[in-house]
């Protein structure tokens, strides 16, 4: 009878020991996913800030104002009339 108790002693604390292991086990998982989540919100509000930046700048180098003064910068210069030429293209045969 003593070698069946000490048996069944064993079992319970295998069982037992058993349960804490995959316990601790499954709070480290979670605790890796929570934080890999929380990157994953962090990497997402960069891009939505960097996003939002760029739409600026689209937006920025939309307006006529910003392409002059780039043009300016580039050495470029607003035309006249007097830089004008005109072709006339005329039909074959003629």
């Amino acid at each position: 009878m003593r070698n069946g108790g000490s048996v069944h002693f064993a079992f319970v604390a295998f069982l037992m020991m058993l349960f804490v292991i995959l316990y601790v086990w499954q709070n480290i998982s979670m605790m890796k996913i929570r934080m890999e989540c929380r990157d994953r919100i962090k990497k997402e509000r960069e891009l939505f800030k960097e996003h939002d930046r760029l739409l600026y700048e689209i937006e920025k180098l939309r307006k006529i104002d910003m392409v002059e003064e780039i043009a300016i910068q580039r050495g470029m210069e607003r035309v006249s009339p007097f830089n004008m030429q005109v072709v006339i293209a005329s039909k074959k045969g003629q």
